[in-house]
């Protein structure tokens, strides 16, 4: 319930944000913005995780509670191939906004930038859309370097600053992740924890 809150929050302090280009005015009270007969769209990065679930819960609650109509578009699997298709898709159904976890940014760019064209706003979240010209602005949940900082001083916590590790991320177009990976390689190269050594990355592609 915690995290589903706090999706809930998120999207409370962003849908201000993002309906204010769809609707033309200034105005950032969501309780008084007119959403009803616009549409919504959440891209998440793929089918059946949990961590997107919550994510998308928070997203229709807050949408629906302001008369808006939440899209829901999944891909079945991990790709920037198939967020491209689902974007084409909503271009197609004119949505009014297009919210997305890509896969991938810069091979996403060209589509979304379409997408902006035809006056759906943009944004991105988790895993941004690396060009600012393909989306209005990206949410960014956490800082990368202090992500990195955790991540590797766990991991001498747990083996006591020698030995050898391992990283296993979700696919290697996710954004954010290869962000974190390359502040460890850069803790690691800058002589951080000099008892452990990197022997492999490995992508589990969101299975």
């Amino acid at each position: 319930m915690k995290r589903k809150r706090v999706c809930v929050t998120v999207w409370i302090l962003l849908i201000p944000i993002i309906i204010a280009p769809v609707l033309g005015c200034e105005k950032t009270d969501a309780t008084a913005l007119p959403l009803a007969g616009k549409e919504f769209a959440i891209v998440v990065k793929s089918q059946g995780n949990d961590y997107f679930t919550r994510i998308v819960e928070g997203f229709c609650e807050v949408v629906q509670s302001q008369g808006g109509t939440p899209v829901i578009r999944e891909p079945l699997q991990a790709t920037a191939v198939e967020q491209i298709t689902i974007i084409n898709e909503l271009i197609s159904a004119k949505v009014d906004c297009i919210a997305i976890a890509t896969n991938g940014g810069p091979a996403l760019a060209s589509t979304l930038q379409k997408a902006i064209e035809k006056g759906i706003v943009v944004l991105s979240f988790d895993s941004s859309a690396a060009e600012p010209a393909s989306r209005a602005l990206h949410i960014n949940q956490a800082d990368a370097s202090i992500i990195s900082t955790a991540l590797m001083d766990a991991a001498a916590e747990i083996n006591g600053g020698n030995g050898q590790i391992a990283i296993m991320s979700t696919t290697n177009q996710a954004d954010n992740q290869n962000r974190w990976i390359d502040g460890m390689r850069g803790i690691l190269e800058a002589g951080g924890h000099p008892g452990i050594m990197l022997v492999s990355i490995v992508y589990g592609e969101e299975e």
